[in-house]
């Protein structure tokens, strides 16, 4: 049968416009993002709404417990998998429940342990309108720069087809009819060389 042999190193042709990154890699990149977004939104809004005090260690607690509940959410939605992060527009609705869900996870808490009254309902609100906002404008700003890497050939697996049976020419036939920006195919080899 073919055989697809995926090559990880450079080859001479590409090697000056090939960016050595993995797919891999990217939804790490992402939850770094996300993680900024939301952790940034809620302390500029916590100094320019509460300007520090003696509650500080509630809101950071309140914080930790939102960035750490919404991107377990966002997780459990699937939205770090790489076709997911390819099509960020298809999930602003996920990403809009995983910060309602969290905000309300973090009400509940504050009412159940009677802080509710502590926390600055501006500050509340603030914080997740910035967070879902800022999350969704950078991973559009991502999957736009992904893409373009991949248009360019930039970022992208380079694989060899060995083999010259009719498995070969299926193949060949499904990479033509739903050409992967993601995959370039550098060379076909038989499986054994011809007789001359």
């Amino acid at each position: 049968g073919a055989v697809v042999a995926s090559l990880h190193g450079h080859n001479r042709a590409t090697a000056g416009r090939k960016i050595p990154i993995s797919s891999d890699v990217i939804p790490g990149i992402i939850l770094l993002l996300d993680s900024i977004a939301i952790l940034s939104g809620a302390l500029i809004f916590y100094f320019i709404f509460v300007g520090g005090g003696v509650d500080y260690q509630l809101y950071l607690a309140a914080m930790l417990f939102v960035w750490i509940s919404t991107l377990l959410l966002l997780q459990f939605a699937g939205l770090y998998q790489f076709d997911a992060i390819l099509r960020p527009w298809a999930s602003v609705d996920k990403i809009i429940a995983g910060f309602a869900t969290t905000i309300l996870f973090l009400l509940a808490a504050a009412f159940s342990i009677k802080v509710s009254a502590t926390f600055s309902r501006l500050w509340v609100g603030a914080m997740a309108l910035s967070g879902c906002f800022a999350t969704i404008c950078l991973r559009v700003a991502a999957a736009q720069i992904i893409n373009r890497l991949a248009d360019a050939k930039m970022f992208t697996r380079n694989i060899v087809i060995v083999g010259n049976g009719d498995q070969t020419a299926a193949l060949l036939n499904h990479l033509e009819r739903s050409p992967s920006r993601f995959v370039t195919v550098i060379g076909i080899f038989g499986e054994t060389p011809e007789k001359t």
